[in-house]
């Protein structure tokens, strides 16, 4: 799986929905972590996030629609020409940027 991931906003009664509509779709889903004892991270309004993965995002604007038009998801974390760098981290967890063209062939 690619270390990218997009993530969603999910409203709590639509999280098991949510998860298993993203396994249909192909992507490796799961309930991001919260920082305290066994809890899951929540948005400042209280939605759940779930962080998918994906071998290829070749496809990330049909698989965005998919997601944006499931029951209970509020938004993603894919900003299709709103965003043109990104901060994250490599193998080794060193920061690294990548810029809107970095990853075309």
């Amino acid at each position: 799986m690619s270390h990218f991931f997009i993530y969603s906003k999910v409203v709590s009664p639509s999280v098991d929905s949510v998860l298993f509509a993203a396994k249909q779709l192909g992507l490796k889903a799961e309930l991001r972590p919260g920082s305290a004892v066994a809890s899951y991270a929540r948005t400042s309004l209280g939605n759940y996030l779930i962080d998918c993965y994906c071998e290829s995002w070749q496809d990330i604007k049909k698989i965005n629609s998919k997601l944006n038009s499931l029951n209970g998801v509020v938004s993603t974390s894919y900003f299709e020409n709103i965003v043109h760098s990104v901060l994250t981290l490599d193998k080794n967890n060193n920061p690294i940027e990548i810029k809107k063209g970095d990853l075309h062939a």
